[in-house]
């Protein structure tokens, strides 16, 4: 007959607890001392890789408002310059500067709602 003993964990069961305890004196305090400094370490890290996510999102929000307030000038200059050029009776250029300003922006927003739909899928 053969037996087979396993664990898993930082600490071992009790009666291994005990036997290390019997064969070398405070060994129990030092494997406690190990588990305890192994937790520490791993709540450090997680909370470090918690913080560097959170960061990360910061980050990418703050370029993505950028990125839609750039958009937001460029349109609004296009559609202001298309517009002055009507006024200057340039109508053909000015028509052009703003609809493909106006056009230019309803793309987007169409691209960015397939995008967001097929995400979802």
């Amino acid at each position: 007959m053969q037996q087979h003993t396993s664990f898993s964990g930082p600490l071992p069961p009790p009666d291994a607890f005990a036997e290390y305890e019997r064969i070398l004196p405070w060994s129990a305090e030092r494997i406690l001392v190990m588990a305890e400094t192994q937790a520490t370490h791993r709540q450090s890290l997680e909370s470090q890789t918690i913080r560097y996510e959170i960061s990360i999102g910061k980050r990418a929000a703050f370029i993505s408002l950028l990125g839609v307030l750039f958009a937001f000038v460029l349109w609004a200059s296009g559609i202001l310059v298309g517009a002055y050029l009507v006024y200057l009776d340039k109508a053909i250029t000015g028509s052009l500067f703003a609809g493909t300003a106006f056009f230019t922006l309803i793309g987007a927003f169409i691209y960015g709602t397939r995008m967001a739909y097929r995400e979802e899928k």
